[in-house]
């Protein structure tokens, strides 16, 4: 299951459980050629303590709202640290963004490079949708939010960093708590009445083993040092 941060963005210090944790970012870039944001906070501050040696095995997300409106929504794509300052630099890219960058499609990592349901994963989608009719699910006035009883037969986070599929459409799965998903995208006004829901991979070894009982086709090297060697010694 995910874990979700909240942080508070202002010109006062926002002091939460004896910690205060002030956070910046610059301008949103929305221009059509690139989609990024940087957030500046403590190096001390999670998740730029994620960065520090190596990257996180999992990928961190961000949703920037202002005034109840998401305006961003992406993954932390990488970090800088400004040691005499004390100041961490996230850099943020949606997934516009993503989609444009050049992955090399096998390294050597400790997390799964291949996508859930591809043809190197092997597993296959038809035997883990779970279908929802009309009549199975409500929607909230936002159209972000579906909520059903047979979500909730599945553990909590079961289909975070998955999606859905209604008609010709998808939306990932930002979150899953209960009988309630938190979509990315809303389910328009009309569509086909029936919604076809993926659970979603973090592509750790042990969420290959014991959620999908996977780890024959497992694509990561789960032994490489948390730790780099080199720096830290073993």
């Amino acid at each position: 299951m995910s874990e979700v941060y909240t942080f508070s963005l202002g010109a006062k210090e926002i002091i939460y459980d004896s910690d205060t944790s002030p956070i910046t970012r610059d301008e949103i870039n929305k221009e059509f050629d690139n989609e990024e944001a940087n957030i500046s906070m403590p190096l001390d501050l999670f998740p730029a303590t994620e960065f520090r040696v190596f990257n996180p095995a999992t990928t961190v997300w961000c949703k920037i709202v202002k005034n109840g409106v998401m305006i961003f929504y992406g993954r932390v794509a990488g970090c800088s640290f400004d040691i005499d300052a004390g100041i961490a630099k996230l850099k943020l890219i949606t997934l516009k963004g993503m989609l444009k960058s050049k992955i090399p499609s096998r390294t050597y990592s400790r997390s799964c490079p291949f996508e859930i349901f591809s043809k190197d994963c092997k597993l296959k989608r038809e035997d883990f949708a779970l279908y929802l009719f009309e009549h199975d699910i409500k929607l909230d006035e936002s159209r972000f939010k579906l909520t059903s009883p047979k979500i909730e037969a599945f553990k909590s986070g079961y289909f975070a960093l998955g999606y859905i599929e209604f008609g010709e459409a998808k939306s990932h799965i930002v979150a899953h708590n209960d009988d309630t998903l938190e979509l990315l995208f809303p389910i328009p006004n009309a569509f086909n009445g029936i919604i076809k829901v993926y659970p979603g991979c973090d592509k750790r070894i042990d969420t290959c083993e014991t959620k999908f009982n996977n780890l024959v086709n497992y694509g990561g090297f789960a032994f490489v040092p948390a730790k780099n060697p080199v720096t830290e010694g073993f």
